[in-house]
């Protein structure tokens, strides 16, 4: 069973002009250009994938471009939350039959929902497949807070879940998952913590970020696998206000702009997000300049 660890991207979805359709021709360079900066894992179809954005059709046809472009050259690990269990069962079953290594599942969003109510949809979803489950906690998306004992009981009840990328972006919490015996493996999900989670012991990430700074999270991921502490700190120091930037613009246009901006063609987000503006736009370019000049050679932004 091939273990999920190291950079693990999570893919934007590039649109045609005015967001009408998938642009797969970038669909595919996007994925070759991944697995060229040397990425661990592919997650097509997250929050920067902007799934909530697409139809299930458009979802299953990412998915199936991005597994056939992939080629088993590296780890695909759709994420197929949805609304209703039935939707995530559907999707679940279709990734599952074209490939995929794993499943990325975040709970249904909008309606509250109880940790009884998460815990009996992922059990009906992991029951409808034979794959690996990763928990995702994003309680400003959901708005259920997945805590470690949470997942500790979750994992009992349902093994498949393995894995749970937390984007709490709570360092206590990343503490607490990557040190205790626990059935389930953390993989940090906020950018702007990705060096101190590493520090902690987590042994990986799924980010946005990733889409154009893999090569140098590669760097800070090998480091922290052979203790080199300080080259992860140093790293971290110079990804920060890069990483710091996309989180507080609107966060799936500044990394599709940011792509852009180093040779990636991710094109623009889709209705109702906007794009960044001329001042925001700026200011991203500039601090990959800077990142550029300290990271020597991992990123080359076009001027």
């Amino acid at each position: 069973m091939t273990e999920l660890s190291g950079t693990i991207s999570a893919l934007v979805t590039p649109f045609t002009d005015g967001g009408a359709e998938i642009d797969e021709t970038a669909l595919r360079l996007l994925v070759d250009k991944a697995i060229e900066d040397g990425i661990d894992g592919i997650v097509p179809c997250g929050g920067t994938g902007e799934f909530a954005t697409m139809t299930n059709d458009e979802r299953r046809h990412v998915v199936e471009v991005v597994l056939n472009q992939a080629n088993g050259r590296v780890p695909v690990v759709p994420h197929v939350g949805a609304g209703s269990t039935k939707q995530a069962i559907d999707l679940s079953r279709h990734a599952a039959d074209h490939g995929a290594t794993a499943l990325l599942m975040t709970v249904p969003y909008f309606e509250p929902i109880t940790e009884s109510e998460a815990t009996d949809y992922y059990r009906s979803v992991a029951e409808s497949v034979d794959l690996p489950v990763v928990a995702y906690n994003q309680p400003a998306g959901t708005g259920l807070q997945q805590h470690p004992a949470f997942l500790r009981e979750l994992a009992a009840q349902v093994p498949a879940v393995r894995y749970v990328k937390d984007s709490a972006g709570d360092l206590g919490q990343l503490y607490e998952f990557a040190t205790a015996d626990e059935p389930v493996r953390v993989l940090n999900g906020v950018d702007s913590v990705l060096g101190p989670a590493l520090l902690l012991g987590v042994r990986g990430a799924i980010t946005g970020g990733a889409n154009f700074l893999a090569a140098v999270y590669r760097q800070m991921v090998d480091a922290a696998r052979t203790g080199d502490r300080d080259t992860v700190a140093r790293l971290w120091a110079a990804t920060y206000p890069v990483a710091h930037l996309i989180e507080v613009l609107p966060y799936n246009a500044a990394v599709k702009a940011a792509c852009v901006l180093t040779g990636r063609p991710a094109g623009a987000t889709r209705s109702p997000a906007r794009p960044l503006t001329a001042a925001e736009h700026t200011a991203l370019a500039n601090a990959l300049i800077t990142l550029e000049g300290a990271v020597d050679g991992a990123i080359k932004v076009e001027r």
